[in-house]
């Protein structure tokens, strides 16, 4: 399946065109023909009205040196488009008496605190082609649901060219909710009350019953009270050429007992493989766990393998992605990540939370399903670059996992019914009560080591890291930092730098000044990675030598890929180019894992633009969690069926700040500070060191002297603040995914009485286990740990041994 440019041959969520074409009928449209004040809308600016040569009617805004600013509106916004992403289309007729006139049509959104959140000029004067004449404008914002709901919008004219005038007519505004893309398939919901359901296993907790007319299982509480009414599988599958859609009940094959414990066994099939499923319960708690087990019978590509439970009790507690709860106002679907939900409440409840051992969990309120992925496309996005020396930027979608004839898949999970816990602790995605994540990853192009100062230590001229005065190092943040190992095709910076500098690319074998500043900035807690061995595709036995050196220096688990298209010369051993180890020489899978490396740099949203209309001005995250919580976009993951034990992590788009006043527009305490109150983790993409200034981290001094840029100085300020407050984790992707990952292999025991037990299953100690709820006061065995207050939430962390357990309590 291949793919060219922006989008994929199969289904894509993330065109513009599909945004302009789904709003739905809400919408509230405020009109002014200047002719009488309208009676809805809040319109300011009106003594800018004048009669005469109007567009319709007799009179119009008109803005000169006198009146520069014009009609407009200024409101909250409409009380039915609250919680809803929302379009803003904004028309009219202009007039100038001046064709080079710079008129600007702006919109700005200001918060509750009178905090600008947008500031946008539209340029109504490219549409005039003769003075004097009017002619029609339009163009649409799309506003994010979050902002809705705490801000008000105010718009004008403005006449910033103050020598023409500039006139309006007809003025419209018109706020329309846009329909978020769904990433949920749409199901046949066609559930049966059986009349000879049969209870298989109940306890004091719940009762799990099966019809074997309707093949239906179904979950209640401890009264007969429906918590779950169906649980099927479904699966999307390509075999040979069809594409193959499976909505499977399941036949009951019988149960085993062992003392309390007892499992109840399923069986169904598609028609791919053969999947069985059982449900593992005790008679003393309300846990469930399940387990499913898929042998395929012949050769397919996966998009979605999910149990689907359709629940019947309300939702009460949404785990989000980010590490909140929702517990009221719910998104109509959401993406989970591996969190999970707690559906009803008390007796009447089930909660599902920390489900390291599937894909991903899907919530769709609307129809009120619950996906439990096993396997889902979207949670390990994946392309390559074939080799082809005839095409450029051609690629090959390999999302889907692959699976061969007699191959084997088991998937497990657990959720418990009937706990009394009105709210459960919850892992935060980093240590030691941060809140939100920076990550700063330079891919190596074309540095010199005077650019490689400046922008570590402040200045060319400073050689000690103890000494810098500016840059990285100076404000203490880590870089993980790609480098290159040799130079064996003497690549030069000088086409790179405008024929600037003539100096040969950077690398650890041909500069040995480079070579002892990578191992100062290392020693301040960069981590030093390869971005390829050298320039163009290398050889097995050089990849061996340097990734020996890196690994003997270094220690870096990461990887960043280089060159990556078609063509034989873009680095045919990196992640993402050819296809397997039979079929180029160059594929590196094998010696990563002799190396330890085992975290690689993943460019699929980068280079299919994947998040780029999901974006919003005024914030630093790519895509903008404003607008909801229904994109599947994981912090990192596996690939099950390509890459297997090696990690992905993944950037969105490069940094480039080519206007040194663009820094503090970037990067001033308030987007930070707005980052960090979503819980944020943004892995950023930059070249601080490239030969070009253009990249906008380094610049001339005065004298000459290379030095940092003074606004990036400021942005790295900035960031450092907050994270001396101890709420932004400015860290490498080696540290952040060590992290992670050991969570992933703690066990989560949601204890009876509501208490969690958790249990380190890592052979190593983890500082600084970080964990939230929604809570006054937390005990972690027994006693009061680390902790700090966050709105309503308590975030608190300790130390969790080796291989053993701790107990958390929860006071409301």
């Amino acid at each position: 399946m291949f793919i060219s440019g922006l989008f994929s041959a199969r289904k894509q969520f993330y065109s513009f065109l599909f945004i302009l074409f789904s709003l739905t009928s809400t919408s509230q449209v405020y009109f002014n023909n200047m002719e009488k004040l309208p009676d809805s809308g809040n319109w300011i600016g009106t003594q800018s009205i004048d009669s005469g040569m109007a567009f319709s009617g007799y009179n119009y805004s008109h803005t000169d040196s006198l009146l520069p600013y014009g009609i407009g509106i200024e409101q909250e916004f409409p009380k039915n488009l609250k919680l809803k992403n929302t379009v803003l289309d904004i028309s009219g007729y202009v007039m100038t008496d001046n064709v080079n006139n710079r008129a600007l049509y702006v919109v700005t959104i200001i918060d509750d605190n009178k905090e600008t959140l947008l500031w946008t000029g539209i340029p109504i004067g490219n549409v005039i082609e003769e003075a004097n004449n009017w002619y029609y404008f339009s163009d649409s914002i799309i506003i994010p649901a979050s902002i809705t709901t705490r801000s008000k919008i105010k718009a004008y004219l403005w006449n910033q060219d103050r020598n023409y005038s500039t006139n309006i007519d007809d003025l419209k505004f018109e706020f329309t909710e846009l329909k978020n893309p769904t990433f949920i398939p749409e199901l046949v919901i066609n559930t049966v009350n059986s009349l000879d359901n049969k209870v298989l296993a109940e306890n004091i907790n719940y009762k799990i019953l099966y019809s074997s007319t309707s093949k239906t299982i179904v979950i209640q509480d401890n009264f007969s009270a429906d918590i779950f009414s169906r649980i099927t599988y479904y699966s999307d599958k390509q075999i040979k050429d069809n594409t193959i859609v499976t909505e499977a009940k399941w036949k009951f094959r019988g149960k085993k007992q062992s003392g309390k414990k007892k499992e109840l066994r399923f069986k169904t099939t598609d028609k791919g493989g053969k999947i069985k499923l059982s449900i593992f319960c005790n008679e003393d708690n309300g846990k469930l766990k399940f387990t499913v087990e898929n042998r395929y019978v012949r050769k397919q590509s996966n998009y979605r393998e999910s149990l689907v439970f359709e629940y019947v009790q309300p939702v009460t507690e949404i785990y989000r992605n980010n590490r909140k709860v929702d517990t009221s106002d719910f998104q109509d679907e959401y993406w989970l990540d591996n969190e999970g939900v707690k559906i009803g409440d008390g007796d009447n409840s089930a909660i599902i939370y920390h489900v390291p051992e599937i894909s991903s969990l899907q919530l769709d309120n609307i129809n009120q399903l619950l996906f439990v992925n096993l396997d889902y496309e979207k949670d390990h996005p994946f392309f390559r670059f074939p080799l082809n020396p005839d095409s450029n930027d051609w690629k090959k979608e390999e999302s889907f996992s692959y699976h061969k004839r007699g191959e084997k898949q088991v998937s497990s999970f657990s959720m418990v019914i009937g706990n009394p816990a009105s709210t459960i602790p919850r892992f935060m995605k980093n240590p030691t009560g941060f809140e939100a994540t920076y990550i700063w990853t330079e891919h190596a192009d074309y540095s010199d080591i005077r650019t490689n100062r400046a922008t570590y230590f402040g200045s060319e001229n400073i050689h000690s890291s103890d000494s810098a005065t500016g840059g990285f190092v100076y404000h203490n943040i880590p870089i993980t930092k790609s480098v290159f190992y040799d130079n064996p095709d003497s690549i030069s910076n000088f086409n790179a730098s405008n024929e600037v500098f003539t100096s040969l690319e950077s690398t650890i074998l041909t500069d040995s000044e480079f070579s002892d500043f990578l191992f100062q900035i290392a020693e301040k807690g960069s981590d030093i990675c390869l971005h390829t061995p050298e320039q163009f595709t290398t050889t097995r036995e050089r990849l061996k030598d340097a990734l020996l050196y890196m690994q003997m220096n270094f220690g870096s688990p990461s990887w960043i890929d280089h060159g990556n298209n078609n063509g034989p010369q873009n680095n045919r051993e990196d992640l993402i180019c050819d296809a397997t180890l039979k079929k180029s020489p160059f594929y590196a899978i094998d010696i990563w894992n002799s190396f330890g490396v085992k975290y690689l740099h993943n460019a699929y949203y980068e280079e299919l633009n994947t998040y780029k209309d999901w974006q919003f001005e005024a914030s630093l995250e790519k895509p903008f969690s404003g607008y909801g919580d229904f994109f599947p976009k994981p912090d990192y993951y596996l690939h099950p069926t390509r890459t297997k034990n090696l990690y992905h992590w993944t950037t969105t788009s490069a940094l480039f700040v080519k206007e040194h006043r663009i820094w503090n527009y970037l990067f001033n305490l308030k987007k930070i500070e707005d980052m960090v109150d979503n819980w944020y983790v943004e892995i950023n993409h930059v070249y601080p060191a490239w030969v070009d200034p253009q990249k906008g981290m380094w610049t001339w001094g005065s004298d000459s002297t290379i030095i940092s840029q003074p606004g990036f100085n400021q942005a790295l300020s900035n960031l450092a603040y907050f994270r001396d407050i101890g709420r932004l984790n400015i860290t490498t992707i080696a540290d952040f995914l060590d992290y992670r990952t050991a969570i992933d292999n703690i066990e989560y025991h949601l204890l009876p009485d509501g208490r969690v037990m958790l249990t380190n299953n890592n052979d190593f100690d983890i500082e600084g286990l970080s964990m939230v709820g929604n809570a006054k006061l937390v005990t972690v065995d027994g006693t009061i740990p680390h902790y700090k207050m966050s709105q309503n939430n308590i975030i608190f962390w300790f130390n969790l041994d080796a291989n053993s357990s701790k107990l958390i309590r929860l006071i409301k």
